[in-house]
């Protein structure tokens, strides 16, 4: 008798488990969308600092450019001499 009663009791348990399981997919859920934020904010924080990087790698390249001709003419004047 004592074994039956444990066997109905765990199948209680069991069917109350099961069905608290729903709360489950909402954390679930709500763990992905947190994941997704995450991951959109992320990639956004970079495309906002593309502009820049851009910007500076330019700046870089005139300055190559410009600073050239002249560090090439001043060792020109110097063999020359």
């Amino acid at each position: 008798m004592r074994c039956k009663a444990a066997r109905i009791g765990t199948i209680v348990l069991t069917a109350r488990l099961a069905h608290d399981e729903r709360g489950a997919a909402l954390v679930l859920a709500l763990m992905v969308l947190l994941t997704l934020t995450g991951l959109a904010l992320a990639i956004l924080s970079v495309s906002a600092f593309e502009p820049q990087i851009s910007r500076n790698h330019g700046d870089t390249v005139r300055a190559r450019y410009v600073a050239r001709p002249a560090s090439s003419t001043r060792t020109t004047r110097s063999r020359r001499t």
